[in-house]
């Protein structure tokens, strides 16, 4: 019962904020935010409710994953769109049992019809098949990109923020 609540008030917020089809897409910065928090949550309840279609919602048919990114929970990404996304977490939701997974909005860059957004993620669950069974764990930084199409704000890319370099002299070690 509190998934169903929690995936209509998900619904709810879609619809209101911009993800549901609307002619024109949220441009200032602070609705722009609220879209992307609701996108993120949309994915976010979709994998934890292993539901290839709620969590696909806010992705476009561009949409790529970084292999980094892709590793974490399954196999390579190959492919693009919203079809790939789909069968690349049904894959992860048939190998994998009791996902907990969570995104964290840390930092948005709003530039024209592109939207990064800096997020951390914490991804856990048990892969049952393997005896004794094992645990993948995983926290991340990631950075995910929306682009403005048709009116939404979609998921275009989503990639592992790259470590910081360290050059000679700046304190950090080489």
């Amino acid at each position: 019962m509190k998934n169903l609540n929690t995936a209509i008030m998900i619904l709810s917020c879609s619809m209101l904020f911009g993800c549901g089809g609307s002619s024109t897409a949220a441009q200032e910065y602070d609705a722009v935010r609220l879209v992307i928090l609701n996108n993120l949550a949309i994915i976010q309840h979709g994998i934890n409710a292993e539901d290839i279609f709620l969590a696909s919602q806010p992705v476009s048919d561009q949409f790529t994953m970084d292999n980094n990114v892709a590793t974490r929970y399954a196999a390579e990404w190959t492919g693009k769109g919203v079809g790939e996304f789909r069968n690349f977490w049904n894959g992860v939701f048939i190998s994998s049992a009791n996902i907990d997974f969570t995104i964290v909005l840390t930092e948005l860059i709003l530039s024209g019809d592109i939207a990064t957004a800096y997020c951390s993620t914490n991804y856990t669950s048990q892969q049952p098949d393997i005896i004794p069974p094992e645990i993948k764990v995983s926290s991340e930084n990631d950075f995910l990109q929306f682009e403005r199409v048709a009116g939404q704000w979609l998921l275009r890319r989503w990639e592992a923020e790259p470590e910081p370099v360290h050059t000679e002299g700046d304190g950090g070690t080489i």
